[in-house]
């Protein structure tokens, strides 16, 4: 509605609070069971129609609509294991991609409606949690992080790793376009500073 809100949520409660700290349409939504991670904002054609997906214990992936309501339509019904990390949109080629993965090492890719976006399933070794989206799907990397260790994985299965010369343990984790190029890196942050 073009008005500045905040998003968040606990274990039980999903809250919409506008600038003044009301709750806005029919938050807080009560989260069946307890979430496993944090919520993610997706605007999927970029027109403030916000849907709201939250992880829970259950293994299942909620889709709430900026009204505080389920979103109707969804086939998603559950994961393998629980989803801790972030869930991710974007687009390549107008298609749309909602990744994520859980710590039984499966990968989603999922369109809008909750569909498998790719036909092969990717179970990987370890859970990637970061993501670089490239020019095609099958180019999009994948990332998961060690201490002594990033990985990187394709979607065409084309596995890598670096090796890393952080302190451990590190407390914090940044993946941006810090530099401007189109390339996120990772700064690590490590106990202590």
């Amino acid at each position: 509605n073009n008005k500045k809100q905040i998003v968040f949520n606990t274990e039980t409660k999903l809250y919409l609070l506008d600038i003044k700290g009301n709750n806005v349409a029919q938050f807080p939504y009560a989260i069946p069971g307890k979430a496993s991670n944090s919520v993610s904002v997706l605007d999927y054609d970029k027109n403030n129609n916000y849907r709201f997906l939250v992880a829970t214990q259950e293994n299942k992936l909620l889709n709430i609509g900026e009204e505080g309501q389920p979103v109707e339509g969804r086939e998603f019904t559950k994961t393998n294991g629980l989803v801790k990390g972030e869930v991710n949109h974007f687009i390549i080629k107008g298609k749309d991609y909602i990744f994520f993965s859980d710590n039984s090492n499966k990968v989603y890719m999922l369109n809008r409606r909750g569909q498998e976006r790719i036909d092969e399933q990717i179970v990987a070794d370890k859970q990637y949690q970061y993501f670089q989206k490239g020019k095609e799907i099958l180019s999009t990397r994948l990332f998961s992080v060690s201490p002594e260790k990033i990985y990187t994985l394709t979607l065409d299965n084309q596995a890598d790793s670096i090796e890393t010369e952080i302190e451990k343990p590190y407390k914090f984790i940044q993946f941006k376009d810090f530099d401007g190029d189109g390339i996120k890196e990772f700064i690590f942050i490590s106990a202590g500073y």
